[in-house]
């Protein structure tokens, strides 16, 4: 029985001996896994090397982020993840005998190596061309702000970018390398052109945005009078004999011009041109003959549509039906408004002796009333473009060779700078008519009929207007007699020149061009070309009187630099946004002007037009 009990604490103490062995020996069946994500996305990281210390083993994500160690003893491990543009992680582990433990890892990129800038090794997002049409290239760099060399490429899609010296290469850390772009203007559509340069590499992608401007050309197509100046009516009155007007359609672009007219209205009876083609400032002139016959309202409207491939115009055409009160007996007004045999005004009541016209048709009738007042300022006024107007008393009818010589002699309370008004100051005096008082507004034949002093494309005919109910103007050959009204512009600006608050030249805005520094004025308002001329010349800013009216190119270089001027119309419509230049159009009666509002351009405009005014005083760079 002793032997017995014996033999059964032996096997035990061999068993528990057994036990103890077999744990210390540990055959490795613990296991690590996980999953590696993106710490922003919450995506898997694939391809990320994963490397188990101390031990040494290695292992690479699959797509779905996974990663498994098998066989592993009991310990403590660390765990190692890399992977290019992430930053390195390391995480700890304590593991068990035979234990199974999942260890997730996110990762956080690191910023991209790939950097645009400028010379100055600041990021910039945007190339800017502007728009002067000599302004073609820019240029960049890319730096490589990472720990690897860098290869990138560029790509486009703009058929405006002309070239970009390098597409494509490699990047040593830390080096810049230049960029030059360049563009073709020519390809650019009018307004503001964008595109995107899009920029790739092993680490990081930027894209750079390219601006540049085309300035929005006025359309080539105008409809103008001889004088070149823009129109958009014909009237051809109430007179059953006046059935034809003139217009021209004047190519003011540098391409040639296609053009085409076409017209509903079964009164209109012909036209001459229909259609055709102008080179670059050419003429056409187009004549209109209506049929008056076949109207039958009170007040006849239609509009002749003019097409081109640069621009297209509508213009009015209006037509009084109103029967003629006109003397068939002949074609001259009525005894009591003819000329008289003698011709002559008279002596008491026109210009002296000394400065009357010779003997010709003038009505002694019809001669500046008894009762001249004595001082210029009690004759009758009216407004027109900035400037205010004198009107002498009706000179009678005549011929138009002596309405000219007729005003041009008048001398009245010392002034003698006295004329013919032009065609667009009678119709202002037509619109002041009941202000200015005197005219003959009724009768027969050609009675209400005045002269301009405008004279027609053909020389033997000049402008007239009627001041009957319609107004409407005409041209007529200048042996006929119409009445005569003098006037004299009051050619003092119609401003009061007033210095302005800065005392100091360097507190005005300016700007740089061609080498020289601009002053910039404060804005003067809006007035007519002649009192712009004046006013400029009239500034003086801390003893500088040098200001003038800035040229077109000058007036571009101000918009380009608009915003850093200030104080331009630029938000409002049509000529209020319009600024004068100091230069004349080919034609004296006009001049160039600069568009600030919603526009992108310059053209030309008639010197009596009022717009806006800032002056210029230039300083030399040396």
């Amino acid at each position: 029985m002793k032997k017995l009990f014996t033999i059964i604490i032996c096997s035990l103490l061999l068993l528990s001996f057994a036990i103890v062995s077999c744990e210390k020996e540990d055959l490795g069946t613990a296991t690590i896994y996980g999953v590696v994500s993106d710490k922003v996305t919450g995506e898997p990281v694939k391809s990320a090397d994963v490397e188990l210390l101390p031990v040494g083993i290695k292992t690479r994500t699959g797509t779905d982020g996974h990663y498994e160690f098998n066989n592993l003893k009991a310990g403590n491990y660390q765990i190692c993840i890399n992977l290019t543009n992430y930053q390195d992680v390391q995480s700890q582990i304590e593991l068990g005998i035979g234990q199974s433990l999942r260890r997730d890892v996110s990762m956080e990129l690191l910023p991209p190596a790939l950097r645009v800038v400028n010379d100055a090794r600041q990021d910039i997002t945007e190339l800017d061309f502007g728009s002067a049409e000599t302004d073609i290239t820019r240029s960049f760099n890319l730096l490589n702000d990472g720990a690897e060399k860098l290869e990138w490429e560029i790509t486009y899609t703009a058929d405006w970018i002309k070239s970009i010296n390098k597409t494509q290469g490699v990047l040593e850390v830390g080096k810049p390398q230049s960029f030059i772009v360049t563009i073709d203007r020519t390809k650019l559509v009018s307004g503001i052109n964008t595109t995107t340069l899009h920029i790739t590499s092993n680490n990081g992608s930027k894209q750079l945005t390219l601006k540049a401007v085309k300035e929005l050309l006025l359309p080539a197509l105008k409809v103008v009078d001889d004088y070149r100046l823009d129109i958009s009516e014909l009237n051809f009155g109430t007179a059953k004999t006046d059935v034809s007007r003139s217009f021209n359609i004047f190519n003011d672009g540098a391409e040639t011009l296609k053009w085409k007219i076409t017209y509903t209205a079964d009164w209109i009876k012909s036209v001459n041109i229909t259609e055709g083609v102008l080179e670059p400032s050419k003429t056409e002139t187009i004549i209109v003959i209506i049929n008056r016959s076949v109207l039958t309202e009170e007040q006849n409207i239609t509009t002749l549509h003019i097409t081109s491939n640069n621009g297209s115009k509508q213009l009015t055409l209006k037509v009084g039906n109103i029967p003629s009160k006109e003397d068939t007996s002949d074609n001259n007004p009525s005894d009591n408004n003819n000329p008289s045999d003698s011709n002559n005004p008279s002596d008491s009541n026109n210009p002296s002796d000394n400065n009357n016209p010779s003997d010709n048709n003038t009505s002694d009738n019809n001669k500046p009333s008894d009762n001249l007042p004595s001082k210029i300022e009690d004759l009758p006024t009216f407004n027109f473009n900035a400037a205010k107007y004198y009107v002498y008393p009706d000179a009678g009818a005549m011929d138009w060779d002596n309405a000219m010589a007729y005003c041009d002699k008048v001398n009245f309370a010392g002034y003698d700078d006295w004329y013919l008004p032009t065609s667009k100051e009678l119709k202002a005096m037509f619109e002041n008519k009941t202000a200015i008082g005197g005219f003959t507004t009724s009768g027969s034949s050609k009675n209400d009929y005045y002269w301009s002093s405008s004279e027609y494309a053909n020389p033997l005919a000049a402008y007239y207007r009627r001041f009957n109910q319609y107004g409407s103007e005409g041209h007529i050959g200048k042996e006929e007699v119409l009445r005569v009204r003098c006037v004299r512009k009051n050619n003092t600006p119609s401003y009061e020149y007033s210095p302005t608050a800065v005392s100091r030249l360097e507190d005005l805005p300016t700007f740089n061009y061609n080498a020289a520094k601009y002053y910039v004025y404060p804005e003067a308002g809006a007035m007519d070309w002649d009192n712009a001329m004046a006013y400029c010349d009239k500034v003086n800013v801390a003893g500088y009187d040098d200001w003038y009216l800035p040229n077109v190119k000058e007036s571009k270089a101000m918009y380009e630099n608009r915003t850093t001027i200030g104080g331009f119309k630029t938000s409002v419509t049509g000529k209020a946004g319009w600024y004068w230049t100091g230069e004349e159009y080919a034609n004296p009666l006009g001049a160039y002007y600069k568009m600030f509002n919603k526009y992108i351009g310059d053209g030309s405009e008639a010197k009596e037009e009022v717009l806006r005014v800032r002056c210029v005083r230039k300083e030399s760079i040396l």
